[in-house]
């Protein structure tokens, strides 16, 4: 799947921080370095060894500033030139992919990407029973690096796998992020949480980006007796209609998934005592997780009980 190679990957970077009043502002440069010789099998036949010398140059800078507007209202703000240099993988990948059963390859002809990120953030807290955080971004990035679903079928001989080639393309990703805690009583509170992401390429939907979900929470804590008890349900939708040939099979449906964990802590002699008790997926609920790539063949993990006990002596 992958050829022999030697990576040296220096960096070096420059933090420079700036408070006035209740405004602290941020600047930040960077210099990312990657030489690389690889011993690659070729794609063609006859196969013969080819050596590779490569050598990318990224540089980076970004500037934000978080300020608080009053006692319990805060806005953050961060901008961003960037970019990544492709990684082994995606300019030589050439074989089977055990893990997630199918066949990558690599392309010699992908470029670094370059990245233009916006994040913006507000943060509420004034009052004691409530705090909401608010977060959106924008990227666009140029020569964006994904792995596509070619529609070929390959057969080996350990039998047919789906083939996928890294591309590039120049993607536009939006997203925001709501985080929100309500305390009912001392020790009992709700808490939501919200991811919605979005990705465009030209006119069609960016293929592999994670699902919008939500997420609900009940959260019982008590300190002094060292009790934690949380019950959750996420839900995951369905990510999106996307066109033939983009991918081998349609996005799966949408799920929920209830979970639960209950945490104890106390002591015997000196030695502090945790025990841990996760539960995930309490219904053995049947769901296919778009990003997983074994979905093509299966579901995903049913109910799993995890018991820990941690001794610290």
């Amino acid at each position: 799947l992958l050829p022999d190679f030697r990576s040296i990957e220096p960096s070096v970077f420059a933090v420079l921080e700036s408070v006035r009043k209740n405004i602290h502002l941020d600047l930040g440069i960077r210099y990312d370095g990657v030489f690389q010789n690889v011993k690659a099998i070729s794609f063609d036949l006859p196969r013969r060894i080819i050596n590779y010398d490569n050598s990318f140059h990224n540089f980076s800078v970004s500037a934000g500033f978080h300020t608080k507007i009053n006692s319990g209202l805060n806005l953050e703000f961060q901008t961003a030139l960037g970019s990544r240099n492709p990684a082994v993988n995606e300019l030589y990948s050439n074989g089977l992919h055990q893990g997630v059963a199918g066949i990558e390859l690599g392309n010699t002809q992908i470029r670094p990407e370059k990245a233009f990120k916006n994040t913006l953030s507000i943060e509420y807290s004034a009052l004691k029973w409530l705090k909401v955080k608010l977060g959106t971004y924008y990227n666009f990035i140029d020569d964006y690096i994904f792995l596509q679903a070619n529609t070929e079928k390959r057969l080996t001989i350990r039998g047919a796998f789906p083939v996928f080639a890294y591309q590039q393309t120049d993607a536009h990703i939006t997203g925001l992020d709501l985080d929100t805690d309500i305390k009912i009583t001392e020790h009992l509170s709700y808490g939501n949480q919200a991811s919605l992401i979005k990705g465009r390429e030209n006119d069609n939907r960016l293929v592999y980006l994670p699902q919008n979900r939500v997420k609900n929470h009940v959260n019982y804590v008590h300190e002094q007796i060292g009790i934690k008890f949380e019950i959750s349900h996420t839900y995951h939708f369905v990510y999106g209609s996307l066109l033939p040939g983009q991918d081998f099979v349609a996005p799966p449906a949408g799920f929920g998934l209830w979970s639960g964990s209950a945490h104890k802590e106390f002591k015997i002699k000196t030695n502090n005592i945790k025990v841990n008790l996760i539960i995930n997926n309490a219904l053995n609920t049947r769901y296919r997780m778009y990003l997983n790539r074994l979905r093509y063949y299966s579901d995903d993990l049913g109910r799993s009980v995890v018991l820990g006990v941690n001794v610290g002596f």
